[in-house]
């Protein structure tokens, strides 16, 4: 009797962001890379795990927020609106001076937080890049069991 689910992957990660989705599916003989962009076309890329090397580079990024000037103009533009509107002359300086420290820090924590990713980049055997993976996106607690999984199995694929 023929299997009836040939084509099951062994495991599935998945890395989601606003913007970006890549799934990965590892098979006993090839992994499936999908990847995509908002309002882009997708791509599909299949790799044979026997072409891979059994070594990747691990790493970790230190990311600034994406949003860390925008954050910085508008906490600034309100600040200004808000010291702009006060009447100096009839008004008590810690009353803008309390909220004022509150934006102050905001934007100290928007510019300087560094999100760390960490990741793991696949090779071929000719050392050139073939894909990677990154610790990013709602299934974060997958990321090692996943890779450790795919590590096992080019080694049993080579």
């Amino acid at each position: 009797m023929p299997d009836s689910t040939p084509n099951l992957p062994m495991t599935t990660y998945s890395e989601r962001t606003l913007t970006d989705r890549r799934e990965f599916e590892l098979h006993p003989d090839r992994i499936v890379v999908r990847a995509g962009r908002a309002f882009v076309r997708s791509g599909e890329r299949t790799i044979m795990l026997a072409e891979l090397s059994p070594n990747p580079e691990r790493g970790i990024l230190r990311v600034r927020h994406n949003a860390s000037l925008a954050g910085f103009v508008v906490a600034l533009f309100v600040l200004m609106v808000v010291a702009g509107n006060i009447d100096w002359r009839h008004t008590d300086f810690a009353w803008f001076s309390y909220p004022a420290v509150f934006i102050a820090l905001g934007i100290l924590v928007v510019m300087f937080y560094r999100r760390r990713i960490e990741y793991r980049i696949f090779t071929f055997k000719s050392g050139t890049i073939a894909f990677d993976v990154m610790r990013r996106g709602k299934h974060r607690e997958d990321f090692t069991t996943f890779c450790d999984t795919l590590e096992s199995a080019i080694k049993t694929a080579a």
